[in-house]
């Protein structure tokens, strides 16, 4: 980009970098800062001014002298509670919002049912509601909010905030989300795909923190992923970067919510499970297990069930899981290919999982990414769990909005 001409802009960029080492550091030194980012003196203390009027940073007394002496080199914090943010992720199943400090810290949060077979409107009119409770209940001065956050769980225009299509979702295309909601709460709005937002709240403050190249998991009825590259979230041309719950893998396989066929998560979800069941049951008899029994009874089982059923040796279990961990790990293998990242962290679903199912999906994804090569490919369960969404989304606004 052609900077020449745009002092605004560089400032605007300039702030942002300076904010983000502040932010990760907590308590920084101005001479380190100068290390960090090669600007000049006079444009960190300028910046660092702007910041402490606007109180985002405070001074935090002197550091220790170097070794050979002279004057103490001041201390400068960053101020989590200087203001809140709003998160908000659209799953599925539920609307989960929270209001956040600067550092991720959930304050106050709330869920409503999603309701995805309702409209558009009668879902953003709940979405309203549920954001307006929370800020009410937290008490917490609107003028004290920098925004909100919002992850969606399909392809989202980063820049426009219009959501072109929610596959699982009633009508939902091409929807001006971010136009209705902030002439609704008159602050600025941020709208990505939801998988992005878990990739945010980890390079914050999650494992992925100091990580430049990782990837995000979403695991459960939907696949998805959050990519960053050298510290960049990753969202392509046409804002479907991650959907790889929609890679072919098979096409001879059921269609897909989608359109098309042989989706990778049409391989591994609750109802490719549910027919995994009863075909290995009609020929085999699985009587005493614990888990034909919920099938029997159910006449479908959850992710839960299969799940827990495993953990404790259950035969059928056993055999569902294995095919899962195939597909599973075969999808993971492309993603190692594309993108070859230093982490892939689990989220949702297989976070109930045990080692044992770790171990072998390992196994597969070494077996099918060149196996004759020496090569590191690390796999682990998120720490943070289901709160990481409201953390990424509320997180992003701070990244995105000029402050």
């Amino acid at each position: 980009m052609d900077l020449v001409g745009k002092p605004k802009l560089i400032r605007k960029i300039n702030r942002n970098i300076i904010l983000k080492f502040i932010r990760a550091e907590q308590v920084i030194t101005k001479s380190r800062l100068y290390e960090l980012t090669n600007l000049s003196k006079q444009t960190i203390n300028n910046i660092v001014s702007s910041l402490i009027k606007k109180g985002l940073v405070i001074e935090a007394g002197y550091g220790k002298s170097t070794d050979e002496g002279g004057k103490k080199p001041l201390l400068v914090k960053f101020n989590p509670n200087a203001y809140y943010l709003v998160g908000a992720m659209i799953g599925l199943n539920r609307i989960k919002c929270g209001i956040t400090n600067l550092n991720g810290e959930i304050l106050i949060e709330k869920n409503i049912k999603t309701q995805r077979k309702s409209s558009p409107e009668n879902m953003i009119k709940r979405l309203i509601k549920l954001v307006n409770t929370i800020i009410n209940k937290s008490n917490i001065n609107r003028n004290k909010l920098l925004g909100i956050g919002i992850g969606m769980p399909g392809v989202v225009n980063f820049d426009t905030g219009v959501v072109n299509i929610l596959p699982l979702f009633y009508k939902w295309e091409k929807v001006p989300l971010r136009k209705i909601l902030e002439k609704e709460f008159k602050m600025p709005i941020i709208i990505d795909n939801e998988n992005r937002m878990r990739a945010v709240g980890e390079k914050w403050f999650g494992i992925a923190k100091g990580i430049k190249n990782f990837i995000t998991i979403i695991t459960g009825d939907g696949i998805g992923v959050g990519v960053v590259i050298n510290n960049e979230v990753v969202r392509g041309r046409n804002f479907i970067c991650g959907e790889i719950g929609h890679m072919k893998l098979n096409v001879e396989e059921p269609e897909c919510v989608c359109g098309s066929r042989g989706c990778f998560e049409t391989l591994i979800n609750i109802s490719s499970i549910n027919q995994s069941v009863k075909e290995i049951t009609s020929k085999d008899n699985y009587e005493s297990s614990p888990l034909f029994k919920i099938y029997k009874k159910n006449n479908r089982i959850s992710f839960h069930e299969l799940f827990d059923n495993f953990n404790k040796g259950d035969k059928l279990a056993g055999f569902i899981v294995e095919k899962m961990i195939f597909w599973f790990g075969m999808g993971l293998s492309n993603l190692v290919c594309a993108y070859d990242p230093e982490i892939i962290i689990i989220h949702g679903e297989y976070l109930s999982l045990n080692d044992i199912f770790f171990e072998k999906l390992k196994e597969v994804v070494y077996r099918n990414v060149f196996p004759k090569m020496t090569k590191v490919i690390n796999i682990r369960k998120s720490k943070i769990g289901k709160d990481i969404g409201i953390m990424g989304s509320s997180s992003i606004v701070l990244d995105t909005i000029e402050l």
